[in-house]
């Protein structure tokens, strides 16, 4: 009998419930994307759809639909980034980033538990876009806990609601972890947390 544990491929039993990358992206190239994030015009934060309270979430978005002269670089860094971490842990199929999210939360503010794919119906009929769906997910953190803000912890819940693990980001700290994981950002304490955020798609899981 062949004991799993000491079978090279036991590990590939088993997903990684995440992947913190704090070293692909300088302090400098934080700067630059802040920048220009700190230009965008912020609205209201919304979910999956729009007859919500808002009472899940509180934080103000806005959106790079198209990567421009002064996104193409953030892009091209980020899907080599993604394609990487991909390879060597997740091995997911994909076929890359279809937007970017920026997210400012202030004193209060938080997301509460909840998934980055819907697994209901009939609303799944509006969310999946033909053949596509939502794999991996990616937070940028922007902004220096401890410093720029207090509180805003995020946690992913891999299996017992009671013990989420925490992901211990810095500023410039790149998260990656499967879509279908449950998580949250907790109510900010003091100051302002700001992110970017994309989802990675590609075809349904089969």
């Amino acid at each position: 009998m062949i004991r799993l544990s000491n079978n090279p491929l036991y590990k590939q039993l088993f997903l990684p419930s995440m992947v913190i990358d704090n070293t692909s992206f300088s302090s400098h190239e934080i700067d630059a994307i802040s920048n220009y994030c700190n230009t965008l015009n912020l609205q209201q934060g919304r979910l999956f759809d729009s007859n919500q309270d808002y009472t899940t979430r509180a934080a103000q978005t806005a959106f790079i639909d198209y990567p421009d002269e002064n996104t193409q670089w953030f892009y091209d860094k980020l899907n080599r980034v993604i394609e990487h971490h991909n390879t060597t842990s997740f091995n997911f199929d994909l076929s890359g980033i279809p937007y970017i999210q920026y997210a400012v939360y202030n004193e209060g503010g938080h997301h509460d538990y909840h998934m980055d794919i819907r697994m209901d119906w009939p609303q799944q009929i509006n969310y999946f876009i033909n053949e596509w769906f939502r794999k991996l997910s990616v937070v940028i953190l922007l902004s220096n806990p401890g410093v720029d803000f207090e509180g805003g912890e995020f946690y992913i819940n891999t299996s017992r609601e009671a013990v989420p693990i925490q992901a211990p980001l810095v500023r410039g700290s790149v998260l990656i972890f499967p879509s279908f994981l449950i998580h949250k950002v907790n109510a900010l304490t003091r100051g302002v947390r700001k992110t970017l955020t994309t989802w990675v798609i590609g075809p349904k899981f089969r």
